[in-house]
């Protein structure tokens, strides 16, 4: 649908959304559009934390009473996890992440996945392989990895860092990385959340 004015009609409708209590996480929020088209009023839900029953009551004066039938799965915080400390020692790489929803999540898992990085000379940056790792939730978690235990079968840049003068660069590591969660809280998409310095 789309609302555009009529230039030669005016029509006049007050709307009041009522909701019954329910519980939202810290990162959730219920959106919802009342758009007016002629004289008809229409609501929608834009993006919600529950699925609802909704109510209208009146004409002119329009009340819509919403009411929390059962949760619906909501994409996790983006910013729910952050990274910590990424270092490396005798061959071994060691990445932290923090979680401040921990409680929240309890129950379920986290799963996080790391890409290792080396850099090259120019744009020519190797990937070495990835691992994912699964955690019960909690407010951290460590990794520890080393290059052979990471899968390269994917890895089209470790191909092309082979060729002779492009792993020529400062030979420093960097990681991309990301997260899901796993469980009944939240949607389960992939947040990706970009790269973490070179060691």
């Amino acid at each position: 649908m789309e609302c555009h004015d009529i230039p030669t009609d005016v029509f006049r409708r007050t709307v009041q959304l009522t909701m019954a209590p329910r519980q939202l996480l810290p990162w959730e929020s219920d959106n919802f559009e009342v758009c007016m088209e002629g004289p008809r009023v229409d609501m929608r839900t834009i993006s919600a934390a529950y699925s609802y029953s909704i109510k209208e009551n009146g004409q002119y004066d329009i009340v819509y009473e919403l009411s929390p039938r059962y949760k619906i799965a909501t994409s996790p915080d983006s910013n729910g996890l952050s990274a910590g400390e990424f270092s490396s020692s005798n061959g071994k790489f060691t990445f932290k992440v923090n979680d401040k929803w921990a409680a929240e999540y309890a129950g379920d898992k986290t799963l996080i996945k790391v890409e290792l990085f080396k850099d090259g000379w120019w744009f020519f940056n190797s990937s070495e392989g990835a691992k994912e790792f699964i955690f019960d939730a909690a407010p951290g978690y460590v990794m520890t990895f080393g290059e052979k235990e990471l899968d390269d079968s994917k890895s089209i840049g470790k191909s092309i860092g082979m060729q002779e003068g492009l792993t020529k660069g400062s030979g420093k590591y960097y990681i991309k990385w990301g997260f899901k969660r796993v469980g009944k809280v939240s949607a389960g998409e992939f947040v990706d959340k970009g790269e973490v310095g070179k060691r």
